[in-house]
């Protein structure tokens, strides 16, 4: 069953048992979902339900919490998370890294390359920097910077091309 069958059923059910803010939540989901299949490129399914759902988690910053529009919010994305994959713990991403790694994956680029699709909808992009901190090791001198990738090659950058965040 698609993800879209699933949303019907569940708007059914939700009529059924008169759970409004449910309904609402689940039409605006499928509103998405068509939307997506009349655009000149559609995605899978899981990719609008993953940029919905973070829609609905940005637009969180623009209410202040305790107001209706606030709940409103928390409750249709309470409704949306239940399509989204479980989510993946740190210690399980890094253990993906570190099999891709063992797989013979040089650099961050393949890295991330093999990890992206593993990890789509089940973890946050934003914490993958501190899930590589223990494979891509950063050691600092006085002026410059040295990366040791997994296959011990060094490879030697000045500190000043760096933006200050890197050096957090």
């Amino acid at each position: 069953m698609t993800m879209m069958e699933q949303v019907n059923n569940d708007i059914k059910e939700a009529m059924k048992a008169k759970q409004q803010e449910r309904l609402d939540a689940l039409r605006m989901l499928k509103a998405e979902f068509i939307k997506n299949n009349t655009a000149t490129k559609p995605t899978d399914e899981l990719t609008v339900t993953i940029a919905h759902a973070k829609r609905l988690q940005d637009s969180l910053e623009l209410y202040q919490a305790g107001t209706t529009a606030y709940d409103k919010i928390i409750k249709e994305l309470e409704v949306v998370k239940t399509y989204l994959p479980k989510a993946m713990e740190e210690e399980e991403v890094v253990a993906i890294i570190n099999d891709i790694k063992a797989r013979g994956a040089k650099d961050m680029g393949a890295v991330m390359k093999e990890l992206q699709p593993q990890i789509k909808g089940r973890f946050d992009g934003n914490e993958l920097p501190i899930s590589l901190r223990p494979i891509f090791k950063w050691q600092f001198k006085t002026s410059e910077a040295t990366l040791i990738s997994p296959n011990s090659t060094l490879l030697e950058m000045s500190l000043e091309n760096l933006p200050m965040s890197c050096l957090h």
